[in-house]
């Protein structure tokens, strides 16, 4: 892993706000009502941090909320909250427990709903550098009740690969098909199952990726950043990357009706794929590895 001995200067994430909605009651409605907010004021206050060893073994020690105040990895200004990475700091890749970051979980968790993310700046293109925004359930074992992984890519990838980890094993074989119909991304992997149909695992879950060339590293931030949705009812999960300037009026307006916006970049539901039983009270996360 030699990337870890580089300067990360530009592996940061602004977060200007994150919400959740739910959908409105009322018959025949495709709105969303929101129920959680978090901005740069209360941000922090809304998640733990994370402290044991990195579950995808990445050269990364995850610190505490004081530790990283102190290093100051995180932060907040009037309209963002800030979380990066010691940048600083030249490490042996072959020694030590890592280079610092954070990960958030959030003390709230859900089962289904509207998630938008407002992100003006991500990590670069840098080599060794793995950033994700996703959820996963607070239901043990791994991947029990499931995991979402919205915006994530490694190195310097262009676009951003959404993608899902279920557990075949208890609910039944969940496969994807690629149709243009529904999604405008590329299919990667159809198989969301980490328990496969063969003696081996599927560790990568099934995904879809975003043919937007803009749509992670160093051409998002290069407009201005992006606002994320992903959309998770019984039936299906949709995913969203609009980049600055571009997102639906009904998105700043805090009234977000899913139903009258383009095509999602990834769409995972289908007859093969069983939402509602496979996906339950979902923490929403963010973290930055290194592989």
């Amino acid at each position: 892993m030699p990337s870890s001995s580089l300067f990360l200067r530009s592996s940061t994430t602004l977060v200007s706000a994150l919400s959740v909605f739910f959908s409105l009651v009322s018959a025949g409605s495709s709105s969303y009502s929101n129920v959680q907010s978090y901005n740069a004021q209360n941000f922090f206050d809304g998640f733990d941090f994370f402290t044991d060893s990195d579950p995808t073994h990445g050269f990364v020690q995850y610190v505490s909320r004081d530790t990283a105040n102190n290093l100051g990895i995180i932060g907040t200004d009037p309209n963002s909250a800030y979380m990066g990475v010691d940048s600083s700091s030249i490490l042996d890749p072959t020694k030590g427990p890592g280079r610092a970051s954070v990960r958030l979980q959030s003390k709230n968790s859900w089962t289904k709903g509207l998630f938008v993310l407002d992100v003006p700046h991500m990590p670069a293109s840098v080599c060794g550098t793995w950033p994700a925004f996703w959820t996963l359930s607070t239901l043990t074992p791994w991947p029990n009740y499931g995991e979402i992984d919205i915006l994530e890519g490694v190195s310097n990838h262009p676009q951003n690969l959404a993608s899902l980890h279920d557990n075949g094993a208890t609910t039944g074989v969940s496969t994807i098909s690629g149709d243009a119909r529904t999604f405008s991304g590329l299919l990667q992997t159809s198989d969301c199952n980490y328990h496969s149909t063969s003696s081996s695992t599927n560790p990568t879950g099934c995904g879809i990726l975003d043919q937007n060339p803009n749509s992670f590293g160093d051409g998002f931030n290069s407009q201005g950043g992006a606002y994320v949705a992903m959309e998770w009812t019984d039936d299906q999960i949709n995913v969203w990357l609009f980049n600055h300037g571009t997102e639906p009026s009904d998105i700043t307006s805090a009234s977000p009706d899913p139903s009258q916006w383009p095509k999602p970049s990834q769409s995972f539901g289908g007859p093969d794929v069983n939402i509602k039983d496979n996906f339950k009270q979902h923490q929403i996360i963010f973290d930055t590895t290194f592989w």
